[in-house]
This record gives C-alpha cells, structure tokens and sequence, in this order.
C-alpha cells in the first residue's frame, strides 16, 4: 500500500527526532531543555510528535503509539527500543539510509 506524501512526511519528522536522541545519547546527556533560545532533543521531539501523530496514527496506529512511548519515556528509558521503530519510520517515510534527504513526492 502506497503511503501518503503527508504520511510519509510525518514519519520522516519523528525518524529524524528519535535519530536525533539517539545520536545525542551516543555524545553523552541529551539536552532536555532549550538552550539560547534552541529547544533540547526532548522538547524537539515532543513538538514533531504533537504535530505529525494524528497523521501518522491513521493508518500506523501501533507505530505511532511505540513513538508517543519512546519519546515520552525517554528520561527513564533512552534507548532499548529505538532500532525497531527507526526502522518502521525510514521504510514509511520512503528515505534511503543513510542519506538525510526528506521524502520526495
């Protein structure tokens, strides 16, 4: 089933947000608060989460609340169960890793 570009976009958006707490996990703390004005990678993936969940959970519901839990309980468990939903993300949004280009329509 062919995903919708608005699907795919969304998924993109929260791939990128969770490589981004991981990718900050490997470098040490993950900034959970903004900084000069810059939001923290929490607070970075909470806004993609509240702007592309509803998008995504119309037709990966399952997927969309493994993300709304991985983001939200990132302080008490960072990184056990990243792989699988990066994995779901990158294939929704069309990307080929490991370039970072957006979805293209």
């Amino acid at each position: 089933m062919e995903e919708k570009p608005e699907e795919r976009q969304a998924a993109w958006e929260l791939y990128l947000a969770l490589h981004n707490l991981a990718d900050s996990q490997t470098l040490g703390q993950v900034p959970t608060s903004s900084r000069d004005g810059v939001l923290g990678d929490i607070d970075d993936a909470r806004t993609q989460l509240i702007a592309h969940h509803a998008v995504l959970r119309r037709r990966h519901a399952t997927l969309a609340e493994q993300v709304y839990e991985a983001i939200n309980s990132w302080e008490d468990r960072p990184t056990d169960r990243l792989m699988p939903l990066l994995d779901t993300l990158a294939a929704i949004a069309g990307s080929s890793l490991p370039l970072q280009a957006p979805p293209t329509t």
